[in-house]
C-alpha cells in the first residue's frame, strides 16, 4: 500500500481549506436549506457545520442546524443548537419556536409551553407559535384552550384549517379503542372532547357513529344489554353531531340506531323509555321525507299482509305501529275495518249455528282488536266509535292482549312484536 506523504496530506488541508473558504456563511446555509428540503438532512447538518466554521456566532446557521438534528431524531443535539441560536439572537424567533417543538418531542411539556408562549410574545401574531402551543395543550388534555390556540393559528394562516380534524379525529380513534376495551364512561367522555374539535367533515364522526352502531348490535346478540346500551347512546350521540354538520339523508341511520336503543331498552324492562325513543324514531325519519314515506309504507304493508295470514296478534301490534308512526295516512280507517270484518265473520258464523268456529273467530276478532270484547255488537257496528284515543294512547293497549305469559327472549312474544319488530 503506498503512503500518503506529508506534502499530500498538507496539500489535500490546502485545497478543504480552499473548498470551505471558497463559498460564504450564506451559501453555505442556503445549500443546507436545499438539502433540508430534499430530506438530505445528514447534507444538510453537514453544510450547516461548515458555515459555523466560518462564522462560529452564526445564529441562523445554529438554526439549521438544530432543524436537521431533529429530523434526525436526535433530539438533545438539537436542543442545544436552538438554545446555542437564541444566546446569539434573541430576537430570532423560529429558534424558539424550534426549541419548542424539541421539547414537545421530548414530551416536556411544561418546558415546551413556556418555550412557544415566549414566542408569542415575540410576536404574537407568528401562527407556528399558537399551533405548537395548541398541540402542547392537546397533550395536556387542555382542550378548550388547545381549541382556542388552534382558532388563532387558523386566524393567521388558514394552512393550520385541517389541525380540527386531526385532532378530532384522534380523539375518535382514542373513544373506539376505550369502547372496544369495555372502558364506556372514559370513552364517553374522550367523544365529547372530540366534539370541541368539529370541523366540517361530518363523515368522521359518522364512520365512527357506525363503527359503534355494529359493535351495540354484537354486544346485544351476546345479551350484554347494558353494554349494548352504553355503546347504542354513544353512536346515536354522535350521528346527531354528523348530521347537526351536514344534515343529509343519514338521517335514515339515527333512525335505525334508534330503533336499536328501543329493543335493548325493552329486554332491560324499561318501557316507558321505549316510548320516549320510539318518538324520536318518528321525529328521524321524518327530518326525510322521502325516507318517512318509504317507511310508513313498509310499516303498513307489513301490518296488511299479517292480517291477510291469520296472524291476528302480530298484525295488531303491526297496525299500531303503522298508526303511531304515521297517524295521519288513514291506516286506522282501515284498521277499523279489518277489526269489524272479523266481528261480523264471528257473528255471522254463530248465527248459522257454527258456534265452535263462531267462537274462535271471536278469539281472533278480539285478538286483532282487544276493546272489541267490552263492546255491544250496537257499538260494535256504529260507525261513531273512535279508536283514536286508545291506538294513539302508545303501548298501554298491548297489555290487554290476552297472551299474558311473557317470554322476552322468544320472537313469537306478542310484546316483543309489538315493542320491536316491524319497523
Amino acid at each position: 500500500m503506498t503512503e500518503i506523504s506529508s506534502q499530500d496530506t498538507n496539500k489535500s488541508a490546502q485545497i478543504s481549506s480552499f473548498n470551505l473558504s471558497s463559498k460564504t456563511k450564506q451559501q453555505w446555509l442556503q445549500e443546507g436549506i436545499t438539502y433540508y428540503n430534499a430530506k438530505g438532512y445528514e447534507e444538510s447538518l453537514t453544510v450547516c457545520e461548515k458555515a459555523l466554521q466560518l462564522d462560529p456566532r452564526y445564529a441562523q446557521a445554529y438554526y439549521g442546524k438544530g432543524l436537521a438534528l431533529s429530523k434526525l431524531e436526535r433530539y438533545e443535539e438539537a436542543l442545544l443548537a436552538y438554545e446555542r441560536a437564541i444566546q446569539l439572537d434573541p430576537d430570532y424567533i423560529k429558534s424558539y419556536n424550534g426549541r419548542g417543538t424539541i421539547l414537545y418531542k421530548l414530551k416536556r411539556y411544561q418546558e415546551a409551553l413556556t418555550a412557544y408562549e415566549q414566542v408569542i410574545e415575540l410576536n404574537s401574531d407568528y401562527a407556528p407559535g399558537h399551533y405548537g402551543k395548541g398541540n402542547v395543550l392537546f397533550e395536556l388534555k387542555r382542550y378548550s384552550e388547545a381549541r382556542k390556540a388552534y382558532d388563532e393559528a387558523n386566524r393567521i394562516d388558514h394552512q393550520f384549517e385541517s389541525i380540527y380534524r386531526e385532532k378530532s379525529w384522534s380523539l375518535l380513534e382514542q373513544g373506539r379503542n376505550l369502547i372496544e376495551a369495555k372502558h364506556f364512561d372514559e370513552a364517553r367522555k374522550v367523544y365529547k372532547n372530540a366534539v370541541r374539535f368539529v370541523s366540517s367533515q361530518s363523515e368522521d364522526y359518522a364512520v365512527h357513529a357506525t363503527f359503534l352502531f355494529q359493535e351495540g348490535i354484537r354486544l346485544f346478540e351476546l345479551k350484554h344489554y347494558e353494554e349494548a346500551l352504553d355503546v347504542y347512546e354513544i353512536a346515536i350521540w354522535l350521528q346527531r353531531i354528523a348530521l347537526r354538520i351536514n344534515g343529509s339523508s343519514t338521517y335514515i341511520v339515527l333512525g335505525e340506531m334508534l330503533i336499536s336503543k328501543g329493543e335493548v331498552l325493552f329486554k332491560l324492562k324499561r318501557y316507558q323509555e321505549v316510548l320516549d325513543v320510539y318518538k324520536q324514531v318518528r321525529d328521524a325519519y321524518m327530518a326525510d321525507p322521502q325516507a318517512y314515506s318509504t317507511k310508513s309504507s313498509f310499516l303498513i304493508e307489513t301490518a296488511q299482509s299479517l292480517y291477510e295470514k291469520g296472524c291476528y296478534v302480530k298484525s295488531y301490534a303491526a297496525f299500531k305501529r303503522a298508526i303511531l308512526f304515521d297517524p295521519h295516512a288513514g291506516y286506522l280507517d282501515d284498521y277499523k275495518r279489518k277489526s269489524k270484518d272479523l266481528m261480523l265473520r264471528s257473528l255471522d258464523l254463530y248465527k248459522h249455528g257454527r258456534y265452535d268456529e263462531a267462537y274462535a273467530a271471536y278469539e281472533e276478532a278480539i285478538t286483532f282488536n282487544p276493546d272489541s270484547e267490552k263492546m255491544s255488537y250496537e257499538e260494535l257496528m256504529s260507525e261513531e266509535i273512535d279508536f283514536t284515543e286508545w291506538l294513539s294512547g302508545g303501548y298501554g293497549g298491548a297489555r290487554k292482549i290476552r297472551s299474558i305469559e311473557v317470554d322476552e327472549d322468544d320472537p313469537q312474544n306478542t310484546f316483543y312484536f309489538y315493542y320491536t319488530l316491524y319497523w
